[in-house]
C-alpha cells in the first residue's frame, strides 16, 4: 500500500511540473521583434510565406529579420529560406553554430557567393541579418536556415523551379515549421504581370500553388540601394511620400502579391567583403 502511495505521489509531482509555464526566451539585445500591422494572421495557420525585396538596402533585410523574430516570439518554429546557392549550406550551418566573431565572419565571407556577389544579395545588411538569425537561434528559439538555389556554377539554370523544389522539400521535412523566405521580388510573384518581359521565367510560387503560398513585396519610398543596373554600385531614387510604413497594404502589383509592406526610404548596403578590407 505504501509503495502505491509513493508511486501516486510521484505521478502527481510529474504532472505538477508539466503544468508549469514554459520559461520565456529573451530576445537578444538590438533585435527588433515588434509586430507589423496586418502581418500576425499570416504567421499563424500558414506554412509558407515568401517576402520579396529590392536587393542592396539596409532596411529590407532588417525588416525580414523583424518578421522572423515576431514569428519566433509568437511561438512558431521557423525555417528561413535565403536566395543563396546550395553550396552555402555548410558555411551557413557553421556560422550559425559559431560565436559570430571575426574568425567566423571571415570564414563565411571567404566562400564564392560572398566574394563574387555584386547584386546586393551578399551585402553587409544581409550578413547582419544572418548574424541576427544566429543570435536568435542561440538564444533558444526554434530556427533553421537553408539556401534555396541550385548548386555550383549552374545554380542559375531553372533558378525559380529549383528554389520551389527546395522549399517543397523543406515543407515535407519540417511539417511543424513556418517557412519564411527572402528573395528578389520578381522571384516571389504569384502571377506574372503583363509589363514583365516574356523571357522572365515563371516565379517560385507558380510551382507551389498546391501548398497555398502567401507572398509579400517589401517596397520603399525611394532612397539608395547597391544593385546592378548598367553597372553594379550605389543607385538612388528620389524619396517621396508613400503609404504607412510597416503595415500590410493592398499590393500595387495586384494579384502578384498577397500584399505590400512599405519600409520607408532606404539606404544602400555595400558588399560585405568590403567590410573586411583595410581602410
Amino acid at each position: 500500500m505504501r509503495t502505491n502511495r509513493l508511486i501516486f505521489s510521484f505521478i502527481l509531482a510529474i504532472m505538477a511540473l508539466g503544468s508549469l509555464p514554459a520559461q520565456a526566451i529573451t530576445v537578444p539585445p538590438g533585435i527588433n521583434c515588434s509586430g507589423i500591422l496586418g502581418m500576425a494572421d499570416y504567421l499563424h495557420g500558414h506554412r509558407i510565406v515568401m517576402f520579396g525585396e529590392g536587393h542592396g538596402t539596409n532596411e529590407m533585410p532588417a525588416t525580414f529579420l523583424r518578421i522572423v523574430c515576431t514569428a519566433l516570439q509568437q511561438g512558431a518554429e521557423v525555417s528561413v529560406g535565403l536566395e543563396q546557392p546550395a553550396d552555402q549550406e555548410q558555411p551557413l550551418a557553421m556560422y550559425l553554430t559559431s560565436d559570430g566573431g571575426l574568425a567566423a565572419r571571415e570564414a563565411l565571407l571567404q566562400t564564392d557567393f560572398w566574394i563574387t556577389g555584386k547584386d546586393g544579395r551578399a551585402s553587409v545588411a544581409m550578413l547582419d541579418m544572418i548574424e541576427g538569425l544566429r543570435r536568435l537561434r542561440q538564444a533558444g528559439y526554434r530556427l533553421t536556415v537553408f539556401p534555396m538555389q541550385g548548386r555550383s556554377t549552374d545554380w542559375h539554370l531553372r533558378n525559380d523551379e529549383k528554389m520551389a523544389d527546395r522549399i517543397r522539400a523543406e515543407f515535407s521535412a519540417r511539417p511543424a515549421s513556418l517557412i519564411l523566405t527572402l528573395s528578389g521580388n520578381i522571384h516571389n510573384m504569384k502571377t506574372k504581370p503583363a509589363w514583365l518581359p516574356a523571357e522572365v521565367p515563371a516565379a517560385v510560387p507558380t510551382y507551389l500553388k498546391d501548398l497555398g503560398t502567401d507572398t509579400f513585396n517589401l517596397t520603399s519610398t525611394g532612397g539608395g540601394a547597391w544593385d546592378c543596373q548598367k553597372e553594379c554600385g550605389v543607385h538612388f531614387r528620389t524619396v517621396q511620400a508613400g503609404p504607412q510604413e510597416f503595415a500590410v497594404i493592398v499590393s500595387d502589383a495586384k494579384d502578384a502579391y498577397t500584399g505590400d509592406i512599405n519600409v520607408g526610404p532606404t539606404t544602400a548596403s555595400l558588399p560585405a567583403v568590403e567590410s573586411l578590407r583595410p581602410r
